[in-house]
């Protein structure tokens, strides 16, 4: 028969402690009583935390950039920001030698050729309106009204100054080709003479625009070359005075000039009437 051997307690090392603790195996029969029964086991400690490795410490290029980084996104509220170099307007060469590919060849269109004298500067001035002192705003008054409140200050203007030769778009500019002896004025009491009967009293003040004085040889500089883009200002100039003769003996649709003169029945009271589009623009070398 076998031996009984003997129930030993075997021994460890605790990991945390260093200190030898015993097994949790124990005998057959041991524990708190005699008999048959299993004893209570040992209580074992809590597991251990798992130990925190530190981070590694940052490197001096590491400080380096973290500090360039900190001092680039510092924001210095008094001081307010202030241009390293003035801007500068940039006019760029115009381009040589263009137009020379291919065959030339003659096309009919509807468009007419203008000629006009470049001599001189022409003088802009802005017009804003108003009802018995009530201002019509940005937007003015109607196409309709404006162009009525209009044509009695260019009376008035004439009457003022007979030798200056005023041309208007019938809405808020107006063209002289010689300053007025003033910057600012308020021209009152313009009656409209077909005004249907009403006594209603309209004012303007005309007032020199910024610039006032309009360079026409800017057209010259452009037809040979010498300006790389295109001035509109004297552009407009030229087309409201082209416009304006016409336009006080035509029917103004936008830019479309509409005559009576040749008219067509169409029934029901419609005509067909003829006219022009004017819109002044330059051409490559012209």
């Amino acid at each position: 028969m076998p031996s009984r051997r003997k129930n030993q307690q075997q021994a460890s090392d605790d990991p945390v402690t260093g200190r030898a603790r015993p097994s949790g195996n124990r005998g057959r029969g041991q524990g708190a009583g005699r008999g048959r029964g299993r004893g209570a086991a040992a209580a074992h400690p809590p597991p251990a935390a798992p130990a925190v490795v530190p981070p590694p410490a940052p490197t001096a290029a590491v400080e380096s950039l973290a500090s360039d980084l900190e001092e680039k996104a510092r924001v210095t509220v008094d001081a307010p920001p202030q241009l390293v170099q003035p801007l500068v307007r940039t006019h760029f060469p115009p381009r040589p030698g263009f137009g020379r590919a291919g065959r030339a060849v003659k096309v009919f269109a509807n468009h007419f050729k203008v000629n006009f004298k470049l001599a001189g500067d022409v003088f802009h001035y802005d017009v804003s309106m108003a009802e018995a002192g009530r201002s019509f705003g940005n937007d003015g008054p109607p196409k309709a009204l404006a162009g009525k409140i209009m044509a009695a200050l260019m009376a008035e203007l004439k009457r003022q100054f007979p030798d200056v030769a005023l041309v208007s778009d019938a809405r808020k500019n107006i063209y002289a080709p010689r300053r007025l002896p003033f910057q600012q004025q308020n021209f009152g009491s313009l009656l409209l003479p077909d005004d249907g009967g009403r006594a209603r009293e309209f004012s303007a003040v005309v007032k020199e625009a910024d610039p006032v004085a309009i360079r026409m040889l800017q057209l010259e500089e452009l037809f040979a070359g010498r300006l790389n883009y295109t001035p509109y200002d004297a552009l407009q100039a030229l087309d409201v005075a082209l416009r304006h003769s016409v336009s006080q003996r035509f029917t103004v649709v936008g830019r479309n000039l509409f005559s009576n003169a040749g008219a067509k029945t169409l029934g029901e009271g419609a005509e067909l009437w003829f006219g022009y589009y004017q819109s002044l623009r330059p051409t490559q070398n012209r």
